[in-house]
This record gives structure tokens, sequence and C-alpha cells, in this order.
């Protein structure tokens, strides 16, 4: 009966390629923004202007990206410490861009529950006396502009406490906002004032340590950046099958899906033949045999229970989407307060000798592996929870997030000197030798039904797609570099389709305060890319590593989620939808 129905709705709604070219873009791009976009619904008057002025600002920090290189040619240099250097035009605009993530930050915690609030106290205020005291306290005490640096940030946290009683105004933006800026405009007047007589500029290296200061905070947003790769991929993939079986006759159906079975099998074959043996290490087979058998056995599970509880398989690319900032956070921002834990262990083991030890155990791949393993067993508890909930496809690639994780896990406990890692090409090798027997034994048995055929055309695409998968990226890092177009897609990707959390409501955590928040991490995070480029910092100052390692972990699991929706699709002989 599925292939009749395909068969008729392919007769009825046949289109030419350009038209089937065109609902691919809309199913592929238009739907997942127009899904996951933010949305104007009940928001107060005061929220709609800070919003505007956020997304100007997101626009700025995009185009300084952009313009890094020539900018960098065309105008003059400062130093910023540690042998690098910024042009000069940019300084100003970081520091305004700076001071609008702190206010919208610090709003976001006005509004939120009481732990929010409590870390706008304790991150906001000191990023604020970073600018405004490194330099200004003198030998013979704080000096003029000091004490009014002090009092501008008192200010600060009295309006956040007096604000807080009420709903978001008007005017708290605006307010919020002048006290910030006053506090960095006078900071950097008054070390211009001291520096410039003697031939120094003190300001982009204060704007610079600023930054510094808050990048670890938008490292969440670049693990989350990092799995737009292979969102797109796997939507990609199931759409142009699903819309070729709906829109096509059958003999084309099965034509294109064994041509892409046929290029799947010799690009995997290709890459086979070119796989350096000898430098592929031991560990890396051992890490990806055993994930794939780990995903197997998953898979195998789903199948059993998805007949009780079926889930769609175009689930699974807007689960993944969902948990990107979720398990950035987790994997990413738990390190934060380990790094603060460090800093003090490092103060303390300088006045204290004898405490040194409780320093270098943080400084151990042990410790690493261990917050990695906590944030495994708490992704598993979350799993279970969503699986209860009826969130099957959240469930899945939460599980499959954990196997991706395992490896690292054993890299810090076994092998710190010879990484665990799990090869793509081997688990595209792996995916391409089970669709091509289930295809044969399929075709000779006489059930390879259209509808079957095409989830094997949509495991086929994504088969090749696999080794693509950044390609989407590859003009922007033609123009801007290096590692940069990957981060600035995944960036943009994530803001226009994984923003429905900042949608929702509840009792403790108001719909303003989500808006702020999320538009909060996606501004730093661009402002310190932004730095990072306009600096030419290495590997774009370690954000390069973290989008590999959101790619290397949830990327890698939303892929292995929807090879075991799709290969459940074929067994139960209906499309993946």
């Amino acid at each position: 009966m599925a292939e009749v129905s395909l068969q008729a709705e392919g007769v009825a709604g046949r289109p030419g390629p350009w038209r089937w070219l065109r609902q691919l873009v809309r199913q592929v791009v238009r739907e997942p923004i127009a899904a996951g976009r933010l949305r104007d619904v009940g928001w107060p008057d005061g929220l709609r202007v800070v919003v505007l002025v956020c997304l100007a600002g997101l626009g700025v920090a995009t185009v300084l990206v952009m313009v890094a290189e020539p900018l960098r040619r065309a105008t003059a240099l400062a130093p910023v410490g540690n042998d690098l250097s910024i042009p000069r035009p940019p300084v100003i605009v970081l520091l305004l861009l700076v001071a609008l993530c702190l206010t919208t930050f610090l709003l976001a915690c006005t509004h939120g529950p009481v732990w929010l609030m409590v870390l706008g106290y304790v991150v906001g205020v000191p990023a604020q006396l970073v600018i405004g005291m490194y330099g200004m306290v003198t030998a013979t005490g704080m000096s003029s502009a000091a004490v009014a640096s002090v009092l501008l940030v008192a200010a600060v946290c009295v309006a956040m406490a007096v604000w807080r009683r009420r709903g978001l105004g008007r005017y708290q933006f605006a307010i919020l906002y002048g006290l910030v800026l006053a506090q960095a405009v006078v900071a950097t007047v008054d070390a211009t004032r001291h520096a410039v007589p003697f031939g120094f500029d003190l300001v982009p290296g204060l704007v610079g340590l600023q930054i510094l200061l808050l990048a670890p905070l938008a490292m969440p947003m670049t693990f989350a950046a990092g799995t737009a790769p292979a969102e797109v991929s796997v939507t990609l993939s199931l759409r142009a099958a699903t819309l070729l079986g709906r829109r096509s006759r059958r003999s084309v159906t099965y034509t294109v899906m064994a041509a892409v079975l046929v290029l799947a099998i010799g690009q995997t074959g290709w890459a086979v033949l070119g796989l350096d043996r000898a430098s592929l290490p031991w560990q890396a087979v051992v890490a990806t045999a055993t994930s794939i058998v780990l995903w197997a056995g998953l898979g195998a599970l789903v199948v059993r229970t998805r007949r009780r509880s079926p889930w769609r398989s175009a689930d699974v690319a807007e689960s993944g989407s969902a948990l990107g900032l979720p398990a950035g956070v987790v994997l990413i921002g738990a390190y934060v307060p380990l790094m603060a834990v460090a800093v003090v262990l490092m103060v303390l083991a300088a006045v204290i000798p004898a405490l040194g030890w409780s320093y270098g155990i943080l400084q151990r791949d042990e410790s690493v592996a261990t917050m990695r393993g906590l944030a495994a067993v708490a992704a598993l508890l979350v799993a279970r929870w969503s699986w209860r909930r009826g969130q099957q496809s959240r469930a899945v690639v939460l599980v499959c997030a954990v196997v991706a994780v395992l490896p690292m896990i054993a890299t810090g406990v076994v092998s710190p000197q010879r990484a665990f890692t799990i090869d793509p090409t081997l688990v595209t090798v792996a995916l391409v030798v089970v669709l091509t027997v289930w295809t044969i034994l399929l075709a000779v048995r006489g059930r390879l039904s259209e509808t079957r055929a095409v989830g094997v055309l949509a495991l086929g695409v994504l088969a090749c797609l696999i080794p693509h998968r950044t390609i989407l990226a590859e003009p922007l890092e033609f123009l801007f570099g290096n590692g940069v177009g990957l981060v600035l897609f995944g960036l943009w990707w994530q803001f226009l389709s994984a923003s429905e959390i900042a949608n929702r409501r509840s009792a403790r955590f108001g719909l303003s305060s989500r808006v702020l928040l999320l538009l909060t991490s996606h501004l730093l995070t661009t402002v310190v890319l932004a730095y990072f480029v306009l600096t030419r910092q290495p590997a774009v100052g370690g954000m390069q590593d973290t989008v590999a390692f959101g790619d290397a972990t949830l990327g890698l699991a939303i892929l292995a989620a929807a090879v075991i929706a799709v290969l459940g699709d074929i067994g139960r002989d209906r499309l993946p939808v």
C-alpha cells in the first residue's frame, strides 16, 4: 500500500527539475528557519528595541569578521600583547559591542531566575571592573577615574536590584547601556590620558583583555555551531530522496538510487585506497569499531521499541539542533568553574607552597576525562527522561552522542599520548557495506519496494555527504580564512534555525530573559570571533577546535541517529520523513 500511494502521488504532482530544486531549497533552508526562528509573540514593549539593537550589533560584528584582512592591510595596527596586533579603527566598535553584550547579559540576569541574577553579579560585575580598574590604581591609591568607575558599576548593581521586582521596561536597556558604556569610556579616556604622552596606547589592550576574559562564555555557542554541517546534511539527504520518490516515476527513483549507491561505493573505495594504513593508529580502529557496534546495538533496540512509539526520521536534525547549545553548556561550560577553581588554587599555591599538589590535579588529563564522564552520565539521564516524555528522537541523539564521547574519555584515562578517535572514513565504509548488502538482499528477495528505495537513496546521499559535510562553508573559508567560514556559517545557522528555545516561557524563566540570553550568546560569540580574526589568533583563538569538537560529538551523533532512523524506515517499508 505504501508503494501504491507513493506512485499515485508522484504521478499527480510530478514537477520539472527546477521546481524540484526550488522545493528542495524550501524544505532544507526555509522550513527549518521558519520553524526555529525568534518569534515576536507576547514580547514586552522594551524587548523589541533591544532585539533590534542586538541584531544590528550582530550584523556589525559579522561585517568585522568579513573585512578583517582588508582592514589589517589598509590601516595602522596597534599592539595587544603576545606579539599580536589589531587594526585601530575597529577597537572602538569592539568596545561598543562588548558593552552591548554586557548590557543584554545583565538585563537577562535581572529578569531571570535567582541563580541567573547571582551569575550576573559574579560574572558581569568583574567583567566591567577589569577595564575599569586595570592601570587606574596607582602606587598612591585609587585615581579619580577608578573611583568613578566603581561608582558606575555600583549604580548598575543597584539598578538591577530595583528592576528585578518589575517587568522589562522601555527605558531599562537605554539606562543600563548608558551606565555600562559610561564606565568603559571613563576607563579608556583615563588610560589614554596617562599613556599617550609616553607613546603608548592601552585602549586596544584593555578591550582585548575584556574580550579574552569573556571568551570562555562564547565556547558553548561555538560548540553548537559545529553541529550545523551534520544537521544540513541529514535534512538535505532525507528531503532530496523523499521529494524525488514522491515527484518522480518509479523507474527514475530506482535509477537514481542505483546511481547514488554506485557513487557512494566508488567514493568510499577511493577513500580506502588513499588511506595510509601505516599512519592509522590502532586506537582509532578500536574506537571506531567499538562505536559502530554500540550504535548497531542501539539501532536494534530502537527498531524494536519504535513499533510501539513511532517517531519521524526528520525529527533527528531538529532534535540535534535544539540540543546544540545545552550540550555545549554542559561539555564546555563545565570547564569555566573548573578554570575558576584552578585560578584560586594557583593563587593559594603561590602563597602556601604545600597546596601545589591541588592545582596540579586539575592540570592532569584525568580531570578532563572525569568532566566528560559526568557529562555523559547526565546525557544518559536526560535521554531516559526524554524517552519517557515521548521525545524519542532526542533520546536517541543523546545516546549516540554518549557513544561518540566515550573514546575521548578513554583517551584521558588510558592513553593521553595516542588519542582514541572515531575515524569518519571507517564509519562511512561500514555504512556503505551494510547499505549495499541489505539492498542486494532486498532486491533478490523481491522486497525492494519504491518506498524502501527512497530510504536507500537517502542513506546513499548521506554517505556521499559525510566526508564533504562542510562544503557549504567552503566559500566562506576561501574568502575569510581557514576555520573562520565554518564558525561563521554554524553561528548564523544556529541563530536562524535553533532559536525556538527562546520562544518558550515558564514561571521561573520568563520570555524576556530567554530571548536576551540567546541574543547575548550569539552576539558575544560573534564579537569574540571578530576579535580573534582581527588579531590573527592561531586556530581562531581555539574556536576552530571547539567547532571540530562539536562536529565530532553531537554532529556525529546526529548522523548516527539519522542512519538508525532511516534503516528502521527501510525495514518497516515507509518513507524516511
